[in-house]
């Protein structure tokens, strides 16, 4: 959660309300707090989600976890797209690798039971924000995952959402497309959201954002080809565990990590 948080800070830094809050002297100063009481209020403090703006929840799905981020009075507003796309740019820029156990962070925007029905009800007003009617034309494509969740047609998962798009003048390009609608299905709950140049950000994987060479492993001894571990991220990864931020606990991130912890 503290590499949300410090993007957080990076992309609200300037704007009113941002900044760290006020905190003790320095240490060893005449008004440096008692350390046993020092470290009692820290562990009170990690224990209060109600102070806190990230907070993880526990999916129940070995790797996965669901960070919600809340709006907090007098905060800026960052939305879970903006989030993801910041912290994207970052990594390219930065080339450090946040986490080793760490593959990829989503954005998801709201969430609903997992059925056609109330998918498409669920993404009815992000459409009509992220793809208006009466707004120049844009291309969109669907990434689609499902893990542990029931058994729901993938053609007709993806036809909910894109049905709630007005074509024209919008339209469908699945090879370079303007914004990516993310549906991805965890047990029975689906979690929606749009992303820009979400091809660009390289669907969000944080190891190949941040320019970690893969070294194919071969599938079967004396066997020809292999894969590599973004491979696997994308091919394992993709087909189910994908993490941002909003407000309320139907607006967070999720994210997928190649061993079982809370938070990135």
């Amino acid at each position: 959660m503290d590499l949300l948080q410090e993007q957080y800070e990076r992309a609200t830094a300037g704007l009113p309300g941002a900044g760290a809050e006020a905190g003790a002297g320095p240490p060893g100063g005449a008004d440096a707090p008692d350390v046993a009481a020092a470290l009692a209020a820290e562990v009170a403090a990690l224990k209060d989600r109600e102070g806190k703006q990230f907070w993880h929840h526990q999916t129940g799905l070995k790797g996965t976890v669901f960070v919600e981020m809340r709006d907090v009075e007098g905060k800026p507003r960052v939305t879970p797209a903006e989030l993801c796309a910041g912290l994207a740019r970052h990594l390219d820029t930065t080339r450090a690798l946040p986490s080793r156990h760490l593959v990829r962070v989503l954005p998801v925007e709201v969430t609903c039971f997992a059925g056609l029905a109330e998918i498409a009800e669920a993404f009815a007003p992000i459409a009509g924000r992220e793809f208006p009617a009466d707004g120049p034309p844009l291309s969109c494509s669907v990434d689609f995952n499902s893990r542990a969740g029931p058994k729901m047609d993938r053609l007709e998962a993806i036809n909910a959402v894109v049905g709630k798009v007005p074509t024209p003048p919008h339209s469908v390009n699945l090879g370079s497309p303007d914004k990516t609608i993310l549906l991805t299905v965890m047990r029975n709950v689906a979690c929606l959201a749009v992303m820009g140049d979400f091809v660009g950000a390289k669907r969000m994987n944080v190891r190949r954002l941040a320019g970690i060479e893969e070294v194919p492993r071969k599938k079967a001894e004396g066997g020809a080809g292999g894969e590599t571990e973004g491979d696997r991220a994308d091919q394992g990864a993709d087909q189910g565990a994908d993490q941002g931020a909003d407000q309320g606990a139907d607006q967070g991130a999720e994210g997928d990590q190649t061993a079982d912890q809370p938070g990135a």
